[in-house]
């Protein structure tokens, strides 16, 4: 029988766990999972930490072990500086990748970002439309938060945007199951320090459940 695969696309080493983790290791338990990243993680705010983006590399390979993932991919473009003169370079690079593996499924952030950052606005526009190109994938899981965190984060960026009341998701995802995947890989950003602690303490009051929107063809 054949296993069903689904690439994640995500701007930065950790989006994946602090993310849908949950859901990326129960499709691992069916399926393949691969990730690509497509920044290198060094956010030029944080210039406290010395080679920064090798130190995320290695976290995230540890956190997508944890997971199950099959494959890590790194683009390898500056943090906080995807733009709309790299869309196509982007896009082609990954549908060189997806040609490879591919997938059924792709998964990314909701077309806001989640949060508002413009690297996770970047990477749902060029995901969006390789599900738009490419025949072989049938669906897109737009990850979603839902209202109760977006009310929480208002001083996180310049602009968070509301997140979803359950009502309105098209797809709920039970992950209690791989609750524990999810908090270990968390934790396994540990440069990451401050992010991780608030994650973390929000985890510990949430449902164990991961909400998406759904595209299918």
């Amino acid at each position: 029988m054949k296993k069903e695969k689904l690439v994640c696309v995500f701007a930065h080493p950790d989006d994946e766990s602090f993310g849908p983790s949950g859901t990326i290791a129960k499709f691992a338990d069916r399926g393949e999972v691969y990730i690509i990243c497509v920044t290198n993680g060094n956010d030029k705010t944080n210039g406290r930490i010395k080679n920064l983006s090798q130190k995320r590399k290695k976290e995230l390979k540890k956190a997508a072990t944890i997971l199950g993932v099959k494959k890590v991919f790194f683009l390898g473009y500056e943090d906080g500086e995807l733009r709309n003169d790299l869309y196509h370079e982007v896009a082609a690079k990954i549908e060189k990748i997806l040609l490879k593996i591919k997938p059924d499924t792709l998964m990314t952030f909701e077309l806001r970002g989640i949060s508002g950052h413009i690297d996770h606005v970047f990477c749902s526009m060029v995901t969006s439309y390789l599900f738009q190109k490419l025949p072989f994938v049938r669906k897109l899981l737009y990850a979603v938060t839902t209202k109760d965190v977006s009310d929480n984060m208002k001083n996180y960026f310049i602009y968070f945007p509301d997140g979803y009341e359950k009502s309105e998701v098209d797809l709920v995802v039970d992950v209690s199951k791989y609750w524990s995947q999810k908090i270990q890989s968390v934790k396994a950003h540990k440069s990451q320090k401050k992010d991780v602690e608030q994650i973390l303490a929000w985890l510990k009051s949430t449902p164990k459940e991961e909400y998406f929107l759904v595209k299918s063809k």
